[in-house]
């Protein structure tokens, strides 16, 4: 079974012939943190003298110096060196996805053309819970897994246009009768036609700077202290939860300095408070354990995959189940932090698995 990793690398304007890629910035992070290219070269298993041949090739490509050095205080990143690598996270936060969506389509293709593999189509809200399974778990299922990321409501509605065969959304655990996560969900559950597959439970907080330099400690500290917000795009279920919030805290969007400003992943919002463009936005714990960041804890949710009734017992669905039920994927959800097995690979009925 194929499986693509596409990337991407940066160029000089006018220049594409010339590129610098993820070494530069495994370097250039390390650097950061060590403050010592003796370090470095050991931590990445090269010479010091080829490591410093490379950041010299790395700055001439660049047209810009990288590095610093001062005597007896080791060496330092240059004010350009650490903007690029703060855009090189926020790029690929945004773009990981997007490449993981494109690479999904090329390998259904190119594995159909290949051989007869099963295909199952997952349309779902960004949750790195099925970025691994998609990355890991996809040799043991025997099945191709055409993974791609949309908001909730969007793969809920391209499972009843017949887009896809699963559907990924999250619900939080307290979301009742007539909250607008209901309200925004349910024209696209159908009790009758449909059933759920648990996944995990996971938790969702604010993402904030090492040390929460802001003291958050909810919702209402981000109006009363003019806290500079990064939201998730409209149709995401983070976006539904953040606006439930607000409404119980009685906070109008207006209020919260940066309530338009969206990224597309919880990984780009992290990002985004990394780098200091923003100081708080709303995501689940695991993405600020993987950027460095202090996490406020807001609410529980559940993981579902919506599933047509009809389908529930072909091939492909039956060995998802049993791959989400097993220990591998247990494991899998005990390396995220902030995850946490809820009736996983078990098929629910809708009235059983939601809050309301």
């Amino acid at each position: 079974m194929l499986q693509l990793d596409l990337s991407f690398a940066w160029s000089p304007p006018g220049n594409r012939a010339v590129s610098v890629g993820a070494d530069l910035f495994e370097v250039l992070e390390s650097i950061r943190r060590s403050g010592s290219i003796a370090a470095t070269a050991e931590e990445l298993d090269c010479s010091y003298r080829h490591l410093w041949g490379r950041l010299r090739d790395w700055e001439q490509a660049l047209g810009r110096p990288v590095v610093l050095r001062a005597k007896g205080r080791g060496v330092s990143l240059t004010e350009f060196a650490g903007k690029l690598l703060d855009a090189q996270s926020r790029a690929l936060a945004r773009m990981a996805p997007n490449l993981d969506n494109i690479a999904a389509e090329l390998e259904a293709e190119l594995n159909r053309a290949a051989a007869s593999i099963a295909l199952l189509r997952l349309q779902a809200s960004h949750d790195l819970a099925l970025a691994r399974l998609r990355e890991q778990g996809a040799e043991r299922l025997g099945i191709q897994l055409g993974l791609k990321f949309v908001g909730s409501s969007a793969s809920l509605e391209a499972l009843a246009r017949g887009e896809c065969d699963l559907a990924g959304f999250h619900v939080p655990e307290d979301a009742g009768r007539g909250s607008l996560v209901h309200i925004g969900y349910r024209r696209w559950l159908k009790p009758r036609r449909q059933r759920l597959i648990g996944v995990a439970t996971r938790q969702q907080g604010l993402l904030v700077a090492r040390g929460n330099p802001l003291r958050l400690s909810g919702i209402a500290d981000l109006a009363a202290r003019d806290a500079r917000f990064v939201n998730r795009a409209r149709g995401t279920g983070t976006r539904l939860l953040f606006d439930q919030l607000l409404a119980r805290e009685r906070i109008v969007p207006g209020r919260i300095r940066g309530y338009r400003v969206e990224e597309s992943t919880h990984l780009a919002v992290a990002a985004a408070v990394a780098c200091g463009s923003a100081d708080a936005g709303l995501g689940i714990r695991a993405a600020a354990v993987e950027m460095g960041l202090d996490f406020v804890f807001l609410a529980r949710e559940r993981y579902f995959l919506l599933c047509p009734l009809e389908m529930i017992e072909a091939r492909p669905v039956r060995d998802l189940c049993q791959y989400l039920a097993g220990e591998n994927f247990a494991a899998l959800l005990a390396g995220l932090p902030g995850y946490a097995p809820w009736q996983s690979g078990q098929v629910l009925p809708l009235e059983q698995g939601l809050p309301w």
